[in-house]
């Protein structure tokens, strides 16, 4: 089994690292959330992950539904050496992974539509969690887009959310009580980890 910081080097080694959102960034974020804009949100969260071109739709669902949806890739996730105990995040959003995922940056992957599953329940939790959410799916495109070998591991596409600069937000959300595939101590080792990469990229930069 792979250690997480060898996770952490090879997908920085594949996408590079990103500073921590900014300022500017969450609060316009944050003003769309507060307004109930939700798809503005989604947008803006897109645009993180340099997948403007994609187009969502949003289908808002209720708990009773989002307890059926199923997590296909935990159940084989190459950094959990018992997924089935280990898993404890309430599944609250998904998407929906085309079978035939175009390649990244493809003229079929700038024509894409994804179905963008959420749960209700997500709308009323904090800030913080929902945008984190949002992120992880986004990771899932990204990864499932590039081929990469981590894009069956939920632990995996919560570190790359990491790399992409949402370090200090997972950090918050953490504290008051967010359940993630990676474990606390996990985000906080790993949140090191990425903040010395990023000392060192500053400095060369």
């Amino acid at each position: 089994m792979p250690k997480i910081k060898e996770v952490v080097d090879d997908l920085v080694a594949s996408y590079g690292l990103r500073e921590n959102i900014s300022e500017k960034e969450y609060g316009e974020i944050l003003a769309d959330y507060n307004r109930q804009a939700y798809g503005k949100c989604v947008a803006k969260i897109r645009n993180l992950f340099k997948l403007s071109m994609v187009k969502f739709i949003i289908t808002y669902v209720d708990s009773d539904e989002a307890s059926r949806w199923i997590s296909l890739s935990h159940k084989n996730d190459l950094l959990t050496a018992n997924p089935h105990l280990s898993h404890n995040a309430e599944v609250v959003m998904r998407v929906e992974i085309p079978e035939n995922m175009p390649l990244y940056g493809t003229s079929a992957f700038s024509r894409l539509a994804i179905k963008l599953d959420i749960n209700k329940n997500d709308l009323s939790r904090p800030f913080d969690v929902f945008l984190l959410d949002v992120a992880h799916e986004m990771a899932h495109i990204v990864l499932y887009s590039t081929r990469n070998p981590w894009r069956y591991s939920e632990k995996a596409t919560d570190i790359f959310v990491l790399l992409k600069g949402f370090v200090d937000i997972n950090e918050r959300a953490h504290a008051i009580g967010l359940k993630s595939y990676l474990s606390p101590d996990e985000v906080r080792g790993i949140s090191w980890h990425i903040r010395k990469k990023q000392e060192k990229q500053g400095k060369r930069g």
